[in-house]
């Protein structure tokens, strides 16, 4: 639950800062399991009214609800909706919200249900949908097919590509990002391991009903930082561009320098990229 709740947390708010001003008041949490999509949606959401979470493991939902229930929660998690069901089949009926998110769940589906699951969770959705899988080549190839599905259906990708332009990236990359999270002592002897944190790999993608504001993001690895000066892999509107920028180029330096993988591309440092043929520069700052 841990790493599921790092690794969609960071989803949902790459999501959030690409539809900024955007609140959601109701969640639909399809494959829900104990609950840790609910659980980071309501960290930056506090405002949800309504929950319901899905999932066709019963043992799940119990857990979930007894986890919901020792955490004291409140606000929509004491009064959500615990459902037993599987959104992967013909006829699936699910609710309809302004945030729906499906977390870890198209992997134990066959290419058919992942389809319709995909379809059903679209039509569900009235603001966003979020779909969130392990950070693998394959995890990876079920979110771009996810994600050509959805344009197909008339969706906005907002996140993490710089809109519904083809995806660049092509084997044997894959498109993918970390999300770090603290381990306690007991999951570190439970692992075997020394650190007192691990980073968590997943891949996503954000849909949106309205535009939202898509930007160029650092993509492929983590910026490569040399004396004087930071090379980027950014994922722009017209593919990948690898810019590198120095002292010499003022605020792009003074922004790029702190850049982190997954982290979106702002002004300063687009203007550096409109320095490329071909590259976009985004409105927002």
């Amino acid at each position: 639950m841990p790493a599921t709740f790092a690794a969609v947390g960071r989803a949902l708010l790459e999501g959030a800062r690409a539809m900024p001003g955007e609140a959601p008041r109701s969640l639909l949490d399809i494959g829900a399991g104990t609950g840790a999509a609910t659980w980071a949606a309501g960290a930056i959401w506090p405002g949800l009214e309504t929950v319901t979470l899905v999932d066709r493991e019963p043992a799940m939902l119990l857990l979930g609800r007894r986890i919901a229930a020792a955490g004291a929660a409140e606000g929509p998690l004491a009064s959500a909706d615990w459902r037993l069901g599987t959104a992967g089949t013909a006829g699936a009926d699910l609710p309809g919200a302004d945030l729906v998110v499906a977390g870890y769940v198209l992997g134990e589906l066959d290419d058919s249900s992942r389809s319709r699951l995909v379809e059903t969770a679209w039509a569900a959705t009235r603001g966003a949908l979020v779909i969130v899988e392990p950070g693998s080549p394959a995890g990876f190839a079920r979110i771009l097919a996810a994600r050509e599905g959805l344009i197909a259906a008339g969706a906005a990708i907002v996140a993490p590509c710089p809109g519904n332009v083809p995806c660049p990236v092509r084997g044997p990359a894959w498109c993918h990002f970390l999300a770090r999270l603290d381990r306690s002592p007991l999951q570190r002897r439970a692992k075997g391991a020394e650190r007192s944190w691990e980073d968590e790999p997943f891949s996503y993608v954000v849909a949106s009903r309205a535009p939202g504001r898509p930007a160029p993001r650092v993509v492929l690895g983590r910026p490569r930082h040399r004396p004087g000066r930071v090379v980027l892999r950014v994922c722009t509107a017209d593919g990948l561009a690898e810019p590198t920028i120095s002292r010499r180029h003022g605020a792009a330096w003074q922004v790029a320098r702190d850049l982190e993988w997954g982290d979106r591309v702002g002004s300063a440092v687009a203007n550096r990229l409109a320095a490329f043929p071909g590259v976009d520069t985004p409105a927002e700052t």
